[in-house]
């Protein structure tokens, strides 16, 4: 969508959310109905294509859609399929987990899960639905972006509510270990030295926290929901973004 074309206001009434950026206090984007429908009612970051630069690459901005699935008709296919229509139509470059493996629902839930983290890799925000506290699957992609610092989007009906996990992930990170290990940017820096030893190529201190969130995402493969390795993988990934702050 160009800069500066709205969606219909029967696009955006369709698809009501609210807003958390981490850079500001959280606050809630309100749904007005067609005929009230002003511009500055709707997230300016929602209603045109934007771009990120990344590793000196410009890309386009991405939402990525999650909530529950499991347990509920059809995979609750029905609503991840209407909201990403209504993204799209707003002018959204959309990642549908639904539409992986073209809606085939009968494969291993180790595939979805690959398949699904992958995903969310390329999004710059996550779209979170009604229900996602209650999803396994959905709290761990929550806080795999939220510690990679995407945007976060509620729809109007979700809990906004912060996992315990995350909470605990950061203070461990932040707390406890880096005044064991030091700043993850120079503690990474020496596992990188000995990967590098190791594989015969230079690793950078980046590729070993994502290394290490790889791992604690296979473990919980195998053992689903176990809180020390979700912990871990948060611990992780926010060891990724400090790194990237510190240069």
């Amino acid at each position: 969508m160009p800069s500066g074309i709205w969606p219909t206001a029967d696009v955006i009434s369709r698809t009501p959310m609210r807003a958390t950026r981490r850079s500001q206090p959280r606050r809630a984007w309100r749904r007005s109905s067609p005929s009230t429908m002003r511009s500055t009612e709707f997230p300016t970051f929602l209603t045109r294509l934007r771009t990120t630069s990344i590793g000196g690459k410009t890309l386009p901005d991405a939402v990525y859609i999650s909530g529950p699935m499991r347990g509920l008709p059809n995979f609750n296919y029905d609503l991840f399929n209407s909201v990403a229509d209504s993204l799209r139509q707003s002018g959204m470059v959309v990642l549908n987990p639904a539409e992986n493996f073209d809606g085939d629902q009968s494969r291993e839930i180790s595939e979805y899960i690959r398949a699904d983290v992958q995903m969310l890799l390329k999004a710059s925000m996550i779209f979170l639905l009604p229900g996602w506290q209650d999803s396994e699957g959905a709290r761990l992609e929550y806080l795999v972006a939220k510690a990679l610092g995407l945007e976060i989007v509620h729809h109007a009906d979700a809990d906004p509510t912060e996992p315990a996990e995350m909470t605990a992930a950061r203070i461990v990170r932040n707390g406890e270990r880096q005044a064991v290990y030091g700043h993850p940017s120079d503690d990474f820096r020496r596992t990188a030295k000995e990967w590098s030893a190791v594989f015969g190529r230079e690793v950078q201190p980046l590729e070993v926290a994502i290394g290490m969130v790889q791992l604690k995402l296979s473990r919980l493969i195998g053992t689903p929901g176990h809180r020390d390795s979700i912990i871990d993988a948060i611990g992780y990934m926010i060891c990724y973004e400090r790194i990237i702050q510190h240069g």
